[in-house]
């Protein structure tokens, strides 16, 4: 395997999975790349993070500079 993607890895990381993706790690090889993407991220979280990284490298994007031009959002309610 030379990588593993990982999204939503705050609510991964934040639950009872992180055992199980620290066990999933150690089994793989030292030289995989893992991505990890989340839209949230707790530093707390992070911080455990970089823990299954070696040379990470983490890109944020600040709320207030996000440009959304064109997107339109909205709800659909099923029942």
């Amino acid at each position: 395997m030379s990588y593993f993607i990982l999204d939503e890895c705050d609510q991964i990381l934040g639950s009872d999975m992180r055992k199980d993706l620290r066990n999933m790690c150690l089994k793989m090889t030292h030289s995989k790349q893992m991505l990890m993407f989340s839209a949230t991220m707790p530093q707390n979280l992070l911080n455990y993070a970089k823990e299954f990284m070696n040379n990470e490298v983490y890109i944020s994007v600040d709320s207030g500079k996000l440009i959304l031009d064109g997107l339109s959002q909205f709800n659909v309610y099923l029942k």
